[in-house]
C-alpha cells in the first residue's frame, strides 16, 4: 500500500535510476519515464494525452496502461506524490515537510460502497467538445445512482474539481468516498473513444478499467452503452474490493 505522504527522491536521468528517501528504487521503464516527464514539468499539469505520446512514442495503446504507471509511482513516492487534475491529467507534487498542511477533513464515509465520479479529460484538439464529454460524465452519474448497493456523489458536488490539481485520498475524504472514477474522451472526426478507470482512492490503486468505441452518430446509445456496462462493472468490482476490505479487517467478534 502506498504511503499516504510524498516522500523525498532524486532522478538519475542517465542510468535511469531513482533515488527515494536515500535508497535506490526499482521502477519499471514505463512508470520511470512517465515520472521523469512529469518531473521536467513540474510546474504545471501534463495531459495524459502528452503522456501517452510522450512515453510511447506514438504507439497505439489504452489509457489503463498510463494509470497502471502512475499507480507504480504512487506506490514508490505515496499516495500525494501525483496529483489528479480532473478533466486535464497529472501533476507532480514536490512535498516537504515545510509545506505539509494540514490534513483534509469531510463527512464520514458510509457503511456502504461510495463513489465520487470525476470530470473526464478530454483529448480532442477542440475545446467545443466539453459539453460532450460533461454529457457522458453526467450520464454516467445518473446511472450509476441507480444502483441501490452503491452511494454515488452527485455531479454539482464532483464537478467542482474539474481543472484542480486534487490528490485522490483528499478527494475521498473530502466527499466521503472510497471509490473514484475517471476517464478520458477522446473524438477523431466522427469517431468517439472513451475510457474510464475504477480507482480507490485512497491508496491510488487502479481496481477497473474499460474503453469503449462509437460515432457521433449514435452518441446517445453509445452513452446508454456506457452506462450500462460501466454500472455492472462497478457493481461487480466495487463490491468484490469490499469484501476483501472486510475480509482483511480485524473483528473482536466471535460471531463475525
Amino acid at each position: 500500500m502506498s504511503g499516504r505522504t510524498s516522500k523525498n527522491y532524486q532522478i538519475d536521468l542517465a542510468a535511469r535510476q531513482l533515488v527515494v528517501d536515500g535508497q535506490s528504487m526499482s521502477l519499471g521503464a514505463r512508470a520511470f519515464d512517465v515520472l521523469a516527464h512529469l518531473d521536467a514539468h513540474v510546474d504545471r499539469v501534463v495531459s495524459k494525452q502528452e503522456l501517452l505520446e510522450r512515453v510511447w512514442s506514438g504507439l497505439a495503446v489504452e489509457e489503463s496502461n498510463l494509470t497502471v504507471q502512475i499507480s507504480a509511482i504512487r506506490k514508490a513516492l505515496g499516495g500525494d506524490a501525483i496529483a489528479t487534475v480532473p478533466g486535464v491529467g497529472y501533476k507532480l507534487a514536490r512535498a516537504t515537510t515545510a509545506e505539509k498542511t494540514a490534513p483534509a477533513v469531510g463527512p464520514t464515509i458510509p457503511d456502504k460502497p461510495s463513489l465520487a465520479v470525476l470530470p473526464f479529460a478530454n483529448l480532442s484538439s477542440d475545446p467545443s467538445t466539453d459539453y460532450l464529454v460533461d454529457g457522458v460524465v453526467s450520464d454516467l452519474i445518473a446511472g450509476i445512482s441507480r444502483i441501490r448497493g452503491i452511494f454515488v456523489i452527485a455531479a454539482s458536488s464532483s464537478f467542482k474539481f474539474k481543472g484542480q490539481a486534487v490528490s485522490l485520498r483528499d478527494v475521498g475524504i473530502e466527499l466521503g468516498v472510497r471509490y473514484v472514477l475517471e476517464g478520458s474522451v477522446q473524438l477523431g472526426g466522427d469517431r468517439l473513444r472513451i475510457t474510464s478507470q475504477l480507482i480507490e482512492a485512497e491508496t491510488g490503486h487502479a481496481i477497473w478499467s474499460e474503453r469503449f468505441g462509437g460515432t457521433t452518430e449514435d452518441v446517445f446509445s453509445l452513452q446508454d452503452e456506457i452506462t450500462e456496462r460501466t454500472a455492472a462493472a462497478l457493481e461487480l468490482n466495487v463490491l468484490f474490493a469490499e469484501a476483501g476490505r472486510a475480509k482483511n479487517k480485524p473483528t473482536d467478534s466471535i460471531q463475525a
